[in-house]
């Protein structure tokens, strides 16, 4: 589909994108490669928003996880749930990013790390094989397991709202955009 697609998909959608910002996104999203996109702003800007309508324009399954605060790399690894079947009353399955690379293996997905700023500066290195290979690695039931993705199925969105510094080697396997606040040329004719 072309940028102009993408545009109208969107205003039909009632969301306003910057053209050169909605440019920058319709390019990555037709790369073969991983696609991997930073979404920067302050709250309320509708960054989660575009990745949710970015993902109903490609008909892509929806992953999605809300950082907190202190979120660590097993929250992105691994998923605990109760059980009854388990001595320890907990059953470790996969968490969002290996479940987001096994099912691009048959279908598009679109990963989207809401809020990543919250995490802990460690978990930028978890993303680093994910954004360059395709890949994770991680134990389960005492195996260590690699769970290989598939790329031009795969789009990851990490949305943020700059409340600490991402390290050099995530900075470089992503692309890196600024939605800013809608001017008032912008939002007075949607009030109106």
């Amino acid at each position: 589909m072309s940028l102009l697609d993408f545009l109208n998909f969107l205003k039909l959608n009632d969301y306003i994108l910057d053209a050169s910002i909605a440019e920058i996104l319709h390019s990555v999203l037709k790369s073969s490669t991983v696609r991997a996109i930073l979404l920067r702003g302050p709250a309320g800007v509708g960054k989660t928003q575009l990745t949710y309508l970015i993902a109903k324009w490609l008909q892509a399954e929806y992953i999605f996880f809300q950082c907190t605060h202190g979120t660590d790399e097993d929250s992105l690894l691994y998923k605990y749930i109760p059980s009854e079947e388990t001595r320890a009353g907990i059953k470790i399955t996969l968490g969002p990013v290996p479940r987001a690379l096994k099912k691009s293996n048959s279908k598009t997905v679109v990963l989207v790390i809401d809020e990543f700023d919250k995490t802990r500066p460690s978990a930028d290195a978890l993303l680093l094989d994910v954004l360059q290979n395709c890949r994770v690695s991680l134990y389960l039931d005492d195996e260590e397991t690699t769970i290989q993705g598939k790329p031009e199925n795969l789009v990851i969105f990490l949305t943020s709202n700059d409340t600490r510094e991402y390290s050099e080697p995530l900075l470089r396997r992503v692309i890196s955009t600024v939605l800013p606040p809608p001017s008032p040329r912008t939002v007075y004719p949607i009030l109106a």
